[in-house]
This record gives C-alpha cells, structure tokens and sequence, in this order.
C-alpha cells in the first residue's frame, strides 16, 4: 500500500519473539508451524533473511546469545 501512495486498512502489526516463547506459543495455541502462528496472531511482515552483523555478541552460561 505503501508503494502505491495508498491508505492502507489498518497499521501493520509485527510480533518478534525467543525460541523458547515461539515453541510454548505453538504449543499452547495447537498451530502447526511459524507461518501459522504468525497468521493466527495477525502478523503482517515476515522475516525474509536474517543474519547478524555486528560486534561479537555476548553469551550466557548455557552458550545462548544476548539476541
């Protein structure tokens, strides 16, 4: 809509989250997959390609990243 110059229906709504939230997120709500998940909460942008550039990143204990 953007693109076009057009008003579009309503704002864009985006949700990010951890894996760990995503998994009891598909869990809890019986979605098949992350598309489905993103579909039932209204998610209009999708992720595309994602990779890190930046300073290296610090980690916990247990090895996860800060991001």
């Amino acid at each position: 809509m953007a693109i076009d110059h057009k008003e579009p229906d309503r704002i864009p709504v985006d949700f990010w989250w951890s894996q760990e939230m995503r998994d009891k997120l598909l869990d809890r709500l019986k979605v098949e997959g992350v598309d489905d998940l993103q579909q039932y909460l209204g998610s209009d942008i999708r992720c595309i390609y994602w990779r890190y550039v930046g300073p290296k990143l610090k980690r916990f204990e247990d090895g996860r990243n800060w991001l």
